[in-house]
């Protein structure tokens, strides 16, 4: 990055920068060399001041969640990662209704709604990464999506700020209401009243069931490939013998063979390499081709 642009941020911003550390360190897969820069903004304020000087510096950037749906190369990501775990981790309960940042958790989210005694996001206990993460994937279990709840965002951008209310946002399968260039800043959703013991009975239940069925004790980036209408990418895996399959330190799990796993030390290319293999053969002996369900820096 040149260092003139990186002094005008410096000197403009208030916020915290990051330099050269290894995205490793900022996904569930613990895979991926170095990020070029992560900024951390102060406040709304400095977010879009950021933005408005990347876009015109011609610099690119991404936002970055918690990592945890993500596959990064090993050789790292250039540009700007805009980390907002800490400006907008905010999140407050008004009634039915609930205001959250984009970079609060997601398991933040669920604890809320149980000590608040709201109902509707219980099947998505578990599911780790930010609010703003899983918005943008519209990440989903046991048949409820988080942009079922989806009342209102705020949308932060080159072009500046945007409130849009839920018929302005397009939802469908593992698809969020965000545009290329967008960030989200925040989200409200309204929930149903409810009783907090039997709120916190179906978080309990549905992590128990999560813990169950999925291999959770390695580091992995959650299911890895989108199920195809009316099948399970699991499944259909499964039935082409390629649960176990290891190549270098990464593994289709035995337990769930929609997860890649990391035994230790696996790369990014470890990681592809079992993916197009589960690719290719599900097409071939299936006829099903699969998307992929998580993100891809390379």
């Amino acid at each position: 990055m040149r260092e003139t642009l990186l002094e005008e941020l410096k000197g403009r911003l208030k916020g915290s920068f990051l330099q050269w550390v290894p995205m490793s360190r900022f996904t569930s897969f613990r895979i991926g060399g170095e990020a070029e820069l992560i900024f951390r903004p102060r406040d709304e304020e400095d977010l879009l001041e950021a933005l408005e000087i990347l876009e015109r510096q011609g610099v690119p950037w991404r936002p970055l969640g918690g990592g945890t749906n993500l596959l990064v190369a090993d050789e790292g990501v250039k540009g700007v990662l805009l980390d907002l775990r800490q400006a907008a981790s905010f999140l407050e309960v008004e009634g039915s209704r609930v205001r959250v940042g984009a970079g609060a958790s997601l398991a933040g989210l669920l604890l809320a709604c149980i000590e608040g005694g709201l109902s509707g996001l219980e099947p998505l206990a578990g599911i780790p990464g930010t609010v703003g993460g899983a918005i943008k994937g519209n990440a989903g279990s046991g048949g409820v999506e988080i942009g079922s709840s989806l009342r209102a965002i705020t949308v932060l951008s080159p072009r500046g700020k945007e409130e849009r209310g839920a018929e302005d946002l397009p939802l469908s399968y593992r698809q969020g209401p965000l545009a290329s260039g967008e960030v989200l800043w925040e989200a409200v959703f309204q929930l149903e009243e409810g009783k907090t013991e039997e709120i916190r009975a179906k978080v309990e239940g549905f992590l128990k069931e999560r813990k169950r069925r999925q291999p959770l004790g390695l580091p992995s980036a959650g299911c890895i490939f989108k199920n195809p209408p009316g099948l399970y990418a699991g499944k259909l895996i499964e039935e082409v013998g390629l649960k176990g399959l290891r190549r270098g330190g990464a593994m289709i799990s035995e337990l769930h063979a929609n997860f890649i796993v990391n035994l230790g030390g696996a790369t990014f290319g470890d990681v592809m390499g079992l993916i197009e293999t589960a690719k290719e053969r599900v097409l071939r002996e299936q006829g099903v081709e699969l998307e992929l369900e998580i993100e891809v820096w390379a």
